[in-house]
């Protein structure tokens, strides 16, 4: 029984993990879609 809760638990541990990493990915891609957008208004508003 004690190993199947600790199979239980590292497969619940690996899954957070792979889901921090996702939002981590994410969060990144935000940033570099708002700074493109940042860059993109400043082009236009020089026109």
């Amino acid at each position: 029984f004690k190993a199947e809760v600790k199979e239980e638990l590292s497969a619940q541990k690996s899954e957070i993990k792979e889901i921090v990493k996702n939002q981590k990915a994410m969060a990144a891609r935000q940033e570099d879609m708002s700074a493109d957008l940042k860059a993109i208004l400043s082009i236009l508003r020089q026109k």
